[in-house]
């Protein structure tokens, strides 16, 4: 038995996963499967790298055949990391060279038809990262040179059957998920009370986030959507500015948008701030949204289509005074995970239904440019009869002093 490593969770939960992926290649008439991202490798290998932000290099592809054996073809100078991070055994790796070295494959196509020589899988039906919520972490050249000596091979996409494994988290999984929202909440709200009026900026409240989600066990921060003002209200999926925030007098709005990642397992919430006193009008806009957000949660049971949600949200809001004020209007929300954005959507047409296990995120929004954006996201687990909050069910706007 290979020893624990930098493994995060037992060898037999990667093998349960593989299986799990095995079966839907014999359900779509695979022979094997193709792997090439990030989060595709950790998950389904636990294998993990620092150089995936690199553009130079794909740290490790995972083929697995039908059967469940799998290799990765990784680098030799990467295999170390490899073996003390992955599931893997040192002789299930295969490792290339860029340069002609005795008994290895040169160069990644060569690694790669090593690979499925390894688990017998040079000819027949390769699944592959082609479809919604996957990428190729390939070059074209890459691509093109495993093309090229792959022409045996039928390639198709794999799409269905990865999601349909990632998409239902594991107990284990959830309390990773459960830690990067009790993460994220603490940070923003420590943020928030670290705000001088008139004097942070968007970077500043950033930065603090940041700095205090690593502080308490995160390890990556998305760039966060933070967003203050007339003026900037309505960019959507803004990065912070150098825009100091809340500085010229009641009812000014900061929203905070995105979260910290524990083991791997990300937290996407919004969260607001309001100078002094709000509006009543600001009020009630906001009470509108967070209830559509509620509204959306009733239909969240396992069996029941998501595309019943977001009609319920988008029928709340329809009838709603401010109905002209929808932003994604029929798009509400996503899975999440070791992506932040992940597969199903909360969305009017979305075709999949709940199931026990999955985690979403949910964010009904209403922007008037000049009074505020409006609204919060809830980060929820769907269970035998319902949904629990993973986040903070207390999530009203917070009052910084003027």
């Amino acid at each position: 038995m290979k020893p624990h490593g930098q493994m995060e969770f037992p060898r037999e939960v990667y093998q349960s996963r593989v299986r799990k992926l095995a079966d839907g290649m014999e359900r779509l008439g695979l022979d094997a499967v193709l792997l090439t991202s990030e989060q595709n490798l950790r998950y389904f290998s636990g294998m993990m790298s620092i150089v995936w932000d690199s553009k130079a290099s794909t740290p490790g592809s995972l083929l697995i055949n039908k059967h469940g054996d799998m290799t990765i073809v990784s680098a030799l100078s990467n295999l170390t990391t490899v073996e003390l991070t992955s599931c893997l055994t040192q002789a299930e790796m295969i490792g290339f060279s860029r340069v002609p070295r005795d008994g290895c494959p040169v160069g990644f196509a060569a690694g790669l038809m090593s690979g499925l020589e390894k688990i017998g899988a040079t000819a027949g039906t390769l699944g592959m990262e082609f479809g919604f919520g996957q990428r190729l972490h390939l070059t074209w050249q890459e691509l093109q040179g495993f093309l090229e000596q792959s022409a045996a091979l039928q390639k198709v996409d794999a799409t269905s059957i990865i999601w349909a494994c990632r998409s239902i988290k594991e107990p284990a999984e959830v309390e990773c998920l459960r830690k990067a929202n009790h993460i994220n909440e603490r940070a923003i709200r420590t943020a928030f009370e670290a705000i001088v009026a008139g004097t942070s900026t968007e970077g500043d409240v950033y930065r603090k986030i940041a700095a205090e989600s690593f502080l308490q066990g995160a390890d990556k921060c998305l760039t966060l959507g933070v967003r203050n003002g007339p003026g900037r209200y309505n960019y959507y999926n803004c990065p912070p500015s150098d825009h100091v925030v809340i500085g010229r007098g009641n009812g000014e709005i900061l929203m905070v948008d995105g979260g910290p990642s524990y083991q791997g397992y990300y937290s996407d919430i919004i969260r607001q701030a309001v100078t002094g006193e709000p509006s009543s009008y600001q009020k009630d806009v906001f009470a509108v949204a967070v209830a559509s957000l509620y509204e959306g949660l009733k239909y969240f049971v396992p069996g029941r289509p998501i595309s019943e949600a977001a009609k319920a949200v988008q029928a709340f809001l329809d009838k709603s005074p401010y109905a002209h004020l929808q932003r994604g209007r029929g798009g509400y929300g996503h899975g999440i995970g070791l992506d932040v954005h992940e597969f199903p959507m909360v969305s009017v047409s979305e075709d999949a239904l709940f199931e026990e296990g999955m985690v979403l995120a949910i964010e009904p929004e209403l922007c008037d440019p000049e009074a505020g954006v409006f609204g919060i996201e809830q980060n929820v687990v769907i269970t035998a009869d319902g949904y629990e909050l993973l986040s903070d069910g207390d999530a009203g706007l917070f009052t910084v002093p003027l």
